[in-house]
Parts: C-alpha cells; sequence; structure tokens
C-alpha cells in the first residue's frame, strides 16, 4: 500500500510526517471506505479529525465511487458536530470530479435536515487553473439548473473558494481571477500593470509620490492636462518599475468614483490582454474613508469582471497597502464575503422554490431572513446561539440618519441621485423634509450616508458660488476690505433675506457674532468688532 501516491497525501505527510505510521496503521479496510483519524494532538496540523479513503487499485481512476466518498466524508463530519470541512480538488477525469463534487455538497445542503455543517470549502492548488475552471463551470451548472437559469451570484458572493490569510498576504480565488491582498510597497511589484491613484496636481505624498519617485517618471504635467474623471485612465510607461504599463486614475473621495476607476481599469487590462495588475488601496490616504467600505467596493467590482469575463487573460488582481489597519481591514471584509456566499446561495435556494418561500417568507430587500430556526443539544446551547445571533445583527445590521438644511430643497437630480444611490447598496433610504433615514447592513448604510454627504456637500458648494456672483458680504478691517467666505457668505445672505437681527459665522478661522441691526460682527475670541458691508454684484460700490 503506497499512502503517498496522491499529491494530497504527500504535502499532509511533509507537514506531519510522524502522520505516515499511525495512517498505515489505520489503514485496515477495503478500498472505497472512509475512516476518520483525530488529529486534535498533532501540533503540526490544524484540524480535528482526517477523513481519508483507500482507493480500489482494481479500479481506474474514473470508476472510483467518489460520489460515495464525498457523501460519506460530509455525513462523518456532520455526525461529529463538526462546523466546517475542507475538501482538495481531487480525481480524475477533471470534469466530472468537480460534478462529482460539487454536486453532492449541494445535494447535502439540499436534504433539509438541520445540520452542524456551516462552511464547506474546496482547496484548490494555485498552479491548478484547470482544475478551478472545471470547479467554476461545474458550480455554474448546479446553480444554473437550481434557480432555473438565473444566478446567484451577488457581489463577491460568486463562485470563491480558497481564501488564505497570512501574516502579510491574503488570497482569494473568485472565478478565473486569483485576488491577492499584499502589506508592503507597490512600487516593488512586478505585475504588468501598476495604478497610480493620484490627482491633477504634481504628487506630494502618499502612493503617487512613491510611484513617481521609484519610476523615475516625470509625469506631473501629464497630469495636469489629463482628463481623470469618471473612469479615464492615462496610460503611460513603466519608467523604473517592474511593471510593463502604470495606469494612472483619479483618487477619489467617494465610493462611487473608486467603483468607476477600479472597473475602467480591470477592463483596459483585458482589452489590453495584461493578465496581472496591482492596486493601492484607492480613496484610503487623502480620500479618508474608512478602508472596510474601499474594500467592499474593490472586491464587488472584482467579482462583477470576473463574472463578465469568465475566460479573460486577467489572472492575478493585487490590492497593495502599506498599513496593517488598513490590510485587517481588507482581509476581515474577504473573510466576511466569503462567508455571506454560503448565506446567499441559501436564500436563492429558497427563492427558487416557490411552496417553500410560501411557507417560510425572507425579505430579499436587505439580504436578511425573517425567520431563523436554531437547533441544539441543550437549551442553554440554544439560548447562547441565540445570543451570538443577535449580536451579529446588532453588528452588522443599522438604522442611521442625517439632518441636513439641504436636504429639504434637493432637486429632482439631486433626489434621483439619492435614490439610484440608495437602491445600488440595497439600503432602505427615507427622506422627509430635512432629515434622511437609512436602513440595511451596517457597511452598506455608512457608504449610502457617506456619499449621501458628499453629494450635499458638492450641491451646497455649487449653490453658494452661484451667490457669489449676485452678492457678497465682507468686513472693514483698518487693513482693508475682507470678503466672508462662501459658506459665511450664504448663511448671512439667508438672514437677511428672512430680516434675522443675529446670526453666528465661522470664516477665515474666526467665528463671529454678526448683529444685522446694527451691522457688526464680533469676534468671539477677542471681541473686535468691525462693519460688516453687503454689496449686489450689479452695485457700482
Amino acid at each position: 500500500m503506497d499512502t503517498t501516491s496522491t499529491a494530497v497525501s504527500r504535502a499532509i505527510f511533509a507537514k506531519s510526517p510522524s502522520l505516515r505510521s499511525r495512517l498505515k496503521e489505520a489503514l485496515t479496510v477495503r478500498p472505497g471506505l472512509v475512516r476518520q483519524l483525530d488529529v486534535t494532538s498533532d501540533a503540526c496540523l490544524r484540524c480535528k479529525y482526517l477523513y481519508f479513503v483507500l482507493q480500489d487499485p482494481g479500479r481506474s481512476p474514473a470508476q472510483q465511487p467518489l460520489g460515495l466518498v464525498i457523501r460519506a466524508c460530509l455525513e462523518l463530519c456532520d455526525q461529529a458536530s463538526l462546523s466546517s470541512i475542507a475538501f482538495p480538488a481531487f480525481g480524475d477525469p477533471k470534469e466530472a470530479a468537480a460534478r462529482a463534487l460539487v454536486g453532492e455538497i449541494q445535494s447535502f445542503k439540499e436534504r433539509g435536515q438541520p445540520g452542524w455543517i456551516k462552511s464547506v470549502r474546496i482547496a484548490v492548488p494555485p498552479s491548478d487553473r484547470s482544475g478551478a475552471e472545471c470547479l467554476r463551470k461545474a458550480q455554474q451548472e448546479i446553480q444554473t439548473s437550481s434557480t432555473g437559469g438565473r444566478s446567484q451570484a451577488d457581489g463577491i458572493g460568486g463562485f470563491c473558494h480558497s481564501l488564505s490569510i497570512s501574516e502579510d498576504v491574503a488570497r482569494m480565488n473568485v472565478g478565473n481571477i486569483k485576488l491577492q491582498i499584499s502589506k508592503g510597497d507597490i512600487t516593488k511589484e512586478a505585475t504588468d500593470v501598476i495604478v497610480n491613484s493620484t490627482s491633477n496636481t504634481p504628487p506630494r505624498n502618499g502612493v503617487s509620490h512613491a510611484i513617481a519617485t521609484a519610476s523615475k517618471l516625470h509625469f506631473e504635467h501629464k497630469l495636469q492636462s489629463a482628463d481623470l474623471k469618471f473612469g479615464k485612465i492615462l496610460l503611460t510607461g513603466p519608467g523604473k518599475l517592474k511593471c510593463k504599463k502604470i495606469m494612472h486614475v483619479c483618487g477619489h473621495d467617494d465610493l462611487n468614483g473608486i467603483q468607476m476607476a477600479t472597473e475602467s481599469v480591470l477592463r483596459e487590462c483585458i482589452k489590453m490582454s495584461f493578465e496581472s495588475v496591482a492596486f493601492p488601496a484607492i480613496g484610503t490616504g487623502s480620500g479618508k474613508l474608512h478602508p472596510s467600505l474601499v474594500a467592499r467596493m474593490m472586491t464587488d467590482v472584482i467579482a462583477s469582471i470576473a463574472q463578465d469575463f469568465p475566460s479573460g487573460p486577467l489572472q492575478l488582481v493585487c490590492i497593495v497597502v502599506s498599513d496593517r489597519f488598513i490590510f485587517n481591514s481588507f482581509t476581515d471584509a474577504l473573510a466576511k464575503r466569503l462567508q455571506e456566499a454560503s448565506a446567499a446561495s441559501t436564500l436563492n435556494a429558497a427563492r427558487s422554490n416557490p411552496r417553500e418561500a410560501a411557507e417560510k417568507p425572507w425579505s430579499f430587500a436587505e439580504d436578511l431572513p425573517a425567520l431563523i430556526h436554531v437547533y441544539g443539544r441543550e437549551p442553554a446551547d440554544v439560548q447562547e446561539a441565540l445570543s451570538l445571533l443577535q449580536g451579529i445583527r446588532r453588528a452588522h445590521f443599522m438604522e442611521a440618519s442625517v439632518t441636513h438644511q439641504r436636504l429639504s430643497r434637493l432637486s429632482s437630480g439631486e433626489r434621483d441621485a439619492l435614490l439610484r444611490l440608495a437602491a445600488q447598496h440595497r439600503v432602505r433610504l427615507t427622506l422627509e423634509g430635512g432629515n434622511l433615514s437609512a436602513r440595511g447592513q451596517t457597511w452598506r448604510v455608512e457608504a449610502v450616508l457617506h456619499s449621501a454627504l458628499h453629494l450635499l456637500e458638492e450641491a451646497d458648494q455649487r449653490e453658494f458660488q452661484a451667490l457669489l456672483s449676485a452678492v457678497r458680504w465682507s468686513y472693514l478691517t483698518p487693513a482693508g476690505q475682507v470678503p466672508f467666505d462662501p459658506r459665511a457668505n450664504s448663511q448671512l445672505e439667508a438672514c437677511f433675506r428672512e430680516q434675522s437681527r443675529e446670526t453666528v459665522v465661522q470664516t477665515g478661522g474666526l467665528t463671529f457674532f454678526v448683529n444685522l441691526h446694527s451691522w457688526e460682527a464680533t469676534v468671539s475670541e477677542s471681541q473686535e468688532q468691525f462693519q460688516i458691508r453687503r454689496v449686489p454684484a450689479n452695485s457700482t460700490q
């Protein structure tokens, strides 16, 4: 009996050499039967049990009872009250093996009995591209047959597997694309393309400055003349970098801009037949966006591209960060999205069965089940699980609101923009007067409210600038006339038109108490008083 006849067994023995003797002693069964070996005490392995099966030497690889083996492993795992199991991508031919593996997992899930298994992973070696492709096709075939042709993919919850996280690198396969999060220096990457997130001004710090310095390129003039908004790309040579091209995109402080920039780069890479690309964490530097929001958006876009181009040339997408907090935020996002993929499959399976959907209502608008059954061996276990679920809901679901005076006078175009934003993130949005409330998953609500405030601020700035062309407010100092800034100018004009007597404005880092009856402004810190003036644009003063 050769216990090292497969790549999987050789890899396991290389990890734990002492396991070889134990395995030979345990293999006293006939071929085709699954045995369970307790490896809890083995410090070299991180699992609790090892399931193994002896192949039948009288059968060819194609004749091995693969489906029965997979089913037995799942049942043994469930009977032992274990919550997760990992299979290697094994068996020949690969197409039939992939269908058997994915099909048995799907059948086990659909049998409907309450079970302990919550996570089933399929590990594919990074070099085995054909194996990953076979698994992807098998997954699509089963999803299509179970949903009547509808895709179950939801963002990154499409075909995802092989999530591995080490100290400085996290990897996960999304369709035919390997997504990698790295903590390091993007200028050291040897990918075909390196992405520079920049502005139209010369780079002075951050990733853009690092790329400009390492590449020895002087692209400042090109950046100043380029229109990089709305997903536009400036393509330059690599200079001293190891890549083939640098793609310059506009750095954004809103998620919609990040979505457009990421998608444009990925589509351009596919168009130019590039196989790999390295991104910075766009928007987490000068954009000051929370890394978890950026991680969600960028991974969603990558998943969408993987679905649109299942056989495209792009094979590796790296997101390179230099900060530990950002790295942890991105890796946490990958783990959460992989968990959500499993939950999305369960929800979509219920969608495809009208009778079951009628008996068990679900709320698809918020991606949360309306009813959860909890089963356990002891009442205390059930109560603990319920408490945990409630804590998860509080942590991942929220209702929040913002108040902004601009909300009460939105134009129809601005109102439509907010509604599109809510629909994009699947958030329930309610607008009442000057109050905007959002309800949904925490990260989606945070993203919508952040983008909504940015939209409102832009609308305010447009209104402030338009008012400056009609009327200007200023205060008189011994050195001359000093104009109020656009926001204070708008606030003073509103009080003037409403015939208010007093108001408080901030301008130039100072706070003024303004009396419109005496036309005086008093600095709160120094109590200095100044006369104020209002000059209409058509005035000759």
